[in-house]
């Protein structure tokens, strides 16, 4: 860049654009997804029992994590490869070797859509020196 088939600007938007996913990645992968475990502070367990309500049907309000030995707050799941009980967990993403949970799930979703659309742009790219 630049060459006949891609303009000299490409090169001041290709730059940030990909410095911003490598910015989401780093967030994603090293932002606590919002970790529990047994020597976690109480006031950090309380907060995240209060969080969310208890429905009675998925949750229930006396429900216990058998391996951190914890009361799991609604919405909390037991991750058996952080070997944690994570806050509102989504998922263990291998891409980022992580939970995605409550503190860094919006990081994952700026993480995804960044990477789109770099791809996007690339593929644009090509199409335009093809």
């Amino acid at each position: 860049m630049p060459n006949p088939y891609v303009d000299n600007y490409h090169k001041y938007v290709s730059i940030p654009f990909m410095a911003a996913c490598y910015w989401s990645y780093y967030k994603a992968c090293f932002t606590n997804p919002g970790l529990l475990r047994k020597d976690t502070d109480d006031a950090i367990k309380e907060r995240a029992l209060k969080r969310y309500g208890f429905d009675e049907v998925m949750y229930a309000e006396e429900n216990w994590c058998k391996t951190c030995d914890i009361m799991k707050p609604a919405r909390s799941k037991h991750c058996v490869l952080c070997n944690v009980c994570c806050e509102k967990m989504d998922h263990h993403c291998v891409w980022i070797n992580n939970c995605v949970g409550l503190q860094n799930y919006k990081y994952f979703i700026l993480f995804l859509f960044l990477h789109t659309g770099i791809c996007i742009y690339g593929v644009g790219i090509g199409l335009l020196t093809a």
